[in-house]
Formats: C-alpha cells, structure tokens, sequence
C-alpha cells in the first residue's frame, strides 16, 4: 500500500506540527507513566498536585461531553498527544477518532496495546483510507522499555501490534522517538518494523531529561548517560550513514539539527 500524500504532505512545523494540522485529547495524565514525557514535565510545571509521585499515571477524562465533536475540517489531526490510548479509555476513544473522522483524517500515535488496536482496527475497517497508526517503539530491549515507559506495553506487544494494522490493511508507520537504544539496538529495531510499516519510520533523540522529577529512581543517573552518550553528534552522524539508504526512514527536527550543525543536510 502507497502511502497518501495527505498523511506524507512535507510541513515546515515542528514536534506534532511536522506530524500534523491539528493535535486532540481527552484525558489529562496518562496510565503509561513515560519518565521523559513532556505533557508530564509540563503539567507539574504549574500544579503541585501533578508534582506528587504517581498523580500523573492517574489518567482521567476530561472531554466527557464532547470527544471529538466539536471539531470542524483541520485536514491531518493527531489522537493523542499528551496521553495515550489505554483500554481503561478505549471506548471513549473509539467515539473519539470516529467522531474526528466525520471531517478529517487521522492519525493515531500510541504506544500499542495489542487488545486496543484490534479493537480498533475492527471499529475503524470502513474508513482505512482516512486513518494511519503510528506506533511508538523506541527500542526492541524489554529492560530499557521498562524502565523509561514503565506503564507501557513490552515492545514485543507493540511490534505485534503493528504487524495486526498492517495485516488488517491499515497504514502503518513508526516513531522512534526517543531512541532509547545504542546504535546497534536502533537498527535492529528498523530492520524489525520496516516490513510492516507502509509509510515512514521516524528516529529522533530524547530532548527532555526531567532530572530533578527522576532523581530518586534507581540507577536514573546510568540511563541517562547510556542516552546521552548515544546521542553524541558522533553517534548520531554514524546512525544516520547506516541508515541512510533506508527511504522509509525520515529524521526528527533534533537529528536534523545535528546535520545542520555539521553540514550533512
């Protein structure tokens, strides 16, 4: 399957805006509890209450009347941003992406469930053309996964997730955004997903590191070097000659930045 090039329409945006026209959620906090996660950062920001250990895996609706209905034609909208689909909201969020398509495309990024996206591909079968998955799996190593997207699914669960999307027709693609591996690691995880991914596979570093949230987690301070040191110019330029000839791969805005500064784009 080809992919649209309204999914694939180059925007000169950043972050979501390089994804999409348009961002939705209906929760506030999310389940997966991801350590790097900005949507978490930014909320213990401005409450004290998002600050406590544990408040933000507590994910709560907060669109229980609308879900989706109140947005007009934004073209590509993205579902979910700043939370995640997890089967405690899997309901709401079948209401929510059917009521975004009666005028819009789809794109829905999440960390797979396996049971939420038969779910989904079977409510969704009728509007395929109108909707793309884009799964997040930042590498194929359990232990890493476990520690850095602690509510998550194993990556195991995610790629099986992706090879069901694309077994059921769906367009598929992938973010490995943050690259939670050493190079090596990273290519596996490429070399993995390319056969079920019809559109593009996304590498990008961590670019946020909450260290004064994480400082009491166990063996943080080990796993953030591990990341740093891996996304070191060097590192990254290595990864981006091994990789290069791959065409569905396509580089975040923090990987191009390294190009730019080194003249590689």
């Amino acid at each position: 399957m080809k992919a649209q090039n309204t999914f694939v329409t180059k925007r000169t945006g950043r972050g979501t805006k390089e994804w999409s026209d348009f961002s939705y959620n209906i929760c506030r906090g999310c389940e997966h509890g991801c350590l790097y996660c900005y949507a978490k950062s930014n909320a213990g920001r401005f409450s004290e209450e998002m600050r406590r250990p544990g408040r933000w895996q507590k994910q709560q609706l907060t669109k229980k009347g609308r879900l989706g209905k109140e947005v007009g034609r934004k073209g590509v909208v993205m579902f979910p941003t700043s939370h995640d689909i997890t089967p405690s909201f899997l309901n709401e969020s079948v209401e929510t992406i059917k009521n975004l398509l009666k005028k819009n495309k789809v794109l829905i990024v999440t960390k797979p469930h396996l049971e939420v996206i038969k779910r989904l591909c079977k409510e969704l079968a009728k509007q395929k053309k109108k909707v793309m998955f884009r799964f997040t799996i930042g590498s194929l190593n359990e232990n890493q996964c476990a520690f850095w997207e602690p509510g998550a699914p194993k990556p195991e669960e995610r790629v099986k997730s992706l090879q069901h999307a694309f077994n059921a027709g769906f367009w598929t693609s992938v973010s490995i955004e943050p690259m939670l591996d050493d190079n090596v690691g990273t290519c596996e995880l490429v070399r993995a997903v390319d056969p079920y991914v019809t559109d593009r596979i996304w590498i990008g570093k961590m670019q946020r590191v909450p260290k004064i949230r994480n400082a009491h987690i166990d063996g943080f301070k080990i796993r953030v070097a591990f990341i740093k040191e891996w996304q070191k110019d060097e590192n990254i330029l290595r990864l981006v000659k091994t990789l290069g000839a791959n065409k569905k791969v396509k580089w975040k805005d923090s990987i191009k930045k390294v190009l730019e500064k080194h003249k590689k784009l």
